[in-house]
């Protein structure tokens, strides 16, 4: 069975017997329907196949289809193709490498061993407040103002822990 035209009544056909096929049941399957709450929608003979109107001669000339092909094929040809991959955000850490993180991490230790240089004039091999650690955060802000989106596990920023430690480096 085939569909002519896209009309409800066509339609509502194809629907039935696709779904006769589908139960395996288009064999036993009867041209005349039941009367049910649907029966107006296979109007006007109120059979499931439909039957050709007339002979229909086909009034298109070759050299018109042929015409209308090479015409669509070369737009199809204008047509920019389809990725192949969909497009998505990368995350940050194929973006920032970890070459790159290592570098800014040694960066930081090098201004912390300077700063422990510095603070650590008593001997005792103590660093003050203004030493390693600071520097530690100092990097792992830096971190986290390049990469805004970056949260910690358990979805918490840092923003409150930031203001007491600034206080503190205050005092």
């Amino acid at each position: 069975m085939c569909c002519i035209r896209y009309t409800i009544r066509n339609v509502s056909r194809c629907w039935a017997y696709e779904t006769a096929v589908a139960l395996d049941r288009d064999q036993d399957l009867p041209n005349q329907l039941p009367m049910n709450d649907f029966w107006h929608y296979y109007a006007p003979d109120y059979k499931l196949q439909i039957q050709p109107v007339a002979a229909l001669h086909n009034l298109n000339a070759p050299s018109a289809l042929d015409k209308v092909k090479t015409e669509c094929l070369k737009n199809v040809e204008l047509l920019k193709h389809a990725p192949g991959v969909e497009f998505a955000y990368l995350p940050w850490d194929v973006i920032e490498t970890a070459k790159r993180r290592e570098e800014r991490r040694q960066e930081y230790l090098q201004i912390a061993a300077e700063k422990q240089e510095l603070m650590d004039d008593d001997g005792d091999g103590q660093v003050g407040r203004s030493g390693v650690r600071p520097a530690l955060h100092a990097y792992r802000n830096a971190y986290r103002k390049d990469h805004p989106k970056r949260r910690r596990k358990n979805g918490d920023d840092d923003d409150g822990e930031e203001e007491a430690e600034d206080s503190a480096d205050g005092l």
